[in-house]
């Protein structure tokens, strides 16, 4: 927490901040009843604002690149899903003033929860409004208004807010094409998060399907697929004279965890030494003396922690 604060009023609050989560220059009320639940390995910057009786759900991963503004009110709720990236916006599920039919003294601007799923982009200054559904995938433009629902994986600009482009996907870094392995519904933060926490059934369940690939990985990706090489060999192949596992329909050796980690190391270009040291551990439990001395001697100089208990 930096330059941070969460101030509330109930004795026991319902808060809830996940893994690895940051805040920084994050100001945070949380009011009678209000319910506040921040998934794992957030940075979150700006004003959040819940009132009495009201729910902000936010998912694993969510990037604020800038100062966001949240306010929840009426009893009402905003629910904001995985892996999303935001810059400078403002949501709000309530009009925050009332406005009445004058004839019938009735109230014409009810509250409606927001609902923003998995893996939406909100570019600059952009305002999302009460009733709003923007579903998975989506990327909404800079100054765009949204206040209807939206259909997966399309593009969202203007205001009022209208679909530009569908069947698109979006990254968080430009390259020519998408990575292989970061396919759209892959709960990559989720992923990352179990791993960082060495929950090896989660990590292998999750990603197992990938292994098959592997060997397309690139420099932006690789750590998936480390990851999962780590997962498996620390779970299965740290037990003396165990060669090969199956897991579902796919056998796996421990040369093939060797080479994948070695591979993983090369495309960090050397530079994430827990992955050089993991390989040189899955060397030594395969016998390859040879490449576990390499291997040591190479990282050693740099990352003298390769003698302490984690990477043996």
């Amino acid at each position: 927490m930096n330059s941070s604060y969460i101030e509330f009023l109930d004795d026991n609050p319902k808060i809830k901040i996940g893994y690895g989560t940051k805040l920084n220059s994050a100001s945070i009320t949380v009011r009678k009843g209000g319910e506040l639940e921040i998934g794992d390995l957030c940075e979150l910057r700006g004003r959040i604002i819940i009132e009495p009786n009201c729910k902000l759900f936010i998912g694993n991963g969510l990037i604020c690149n800038d100062m966001i503004f949240i306010h929840v009110a009426e009893n009402g709720a905003i629910h904001i899903g995985d892996d999303c990236l935001f810059a400078n916006c403002r949501i709000y599920n309530s009009d925050m003033h009332g406005v009445y039919d004058m004839q019938t003294r009735k109230r014409i601007n009810p509250s409606k929860d927001v609902i923003i799923e998995d893996k939406v982009w909100l570019a600059r200054d952009t305002i999302v409004l009460k009733g709003a559904k923007i579903n998975k995938g989506c990327v909404v433009g800079a100054r765009t208004v949204v206040n209807r629902s939206f259909s997966d994986f399309s593009m969202i600009a203007g205001s009022p807010a209208k679909t530009i482009k569908t069947g698109i996907m979006w990254t968080r870094n430009t390259y020519e094409t998408p990575p292989e392995l970061i396919h759209p519904d892959f709960p990559l933060s989720k992923f990352c998060s179990l791993a960082m926490q060495f929950k090896h059934d989660d990590v292998i369940s999750i990603g197992i399907l990938l292994w098959s690939k592997r060997k397309e990985i690139t420099g932006s990706d690789y750590y998936i697929i480390y990851y999962l090489a780590r997962a498996i060999l620390l779970k299965y192949f740290k037990q003396q004279n165990v060669n090969v596992v199956k897991i579902g329909d796919i056998d796996i050796t421990l040369n093939e965890i060797y080479d994948t980690l070695y591979d993983c190391f090369e495309k960090s270009k050397r530079k994430n030494w827990p992955c050089g040291c993991y390989a040189r551990l899955a060397a030594k439990c395969a016998g390859n003396t040879e490449q576990a001395d390499h291997l040591y001697n190479t990282i050693k100089p740099f990352f003298p922690s390769i003698d302490g208990p984690l990477f043996n």
